[in-house]
């Protein structure tokens, strides 16, 4: 048995992506578990992960500056905009969460 815990290192944020325990009755079906389940977890959380950091990133840009942030480009077509001021960003905010 193998317990295992995965997180995405970026630029400036570190992640939790996945944990778990790999099980088997050899070691080699322990690792082939192990190598498994880490690939699962890489695969299915990696994207969000890599968004997730990008919104992080803007949110930081845009609290600590009066003018305009660039919107990062994986998020331009979801923000619907190159460039962001904070009350912008706080009125799409609060009308995603009606």
């Amino acid at each position: 048995m193998c317990l295992y815990v995965t997180q995405y290192n970026g630029a400036s944020f570190k992640n939790f992506m996945g944990a778990g325990n790999a099980v088997g009755k050899t070691s080699d079906e322990v690792s082939a578990n192990f190598l498994g389940a880490i690939a699962q977890d890489i695969v299915e959380r990696y994207n969000d992960t890599d968004k997730d950091n990008l919104r992080q990133a803007l949110q930081a840009c845009l609290l600590l500056t009066d003018s305009k942030c660039n919107v990062p480009n994986p998020l331009q077509k979801e923000l619907e905009a190159k460039q962001l001021t904070l009350g912008r960003y706080l009125l799409m905010q609060h009308q995603k969460g009606r």
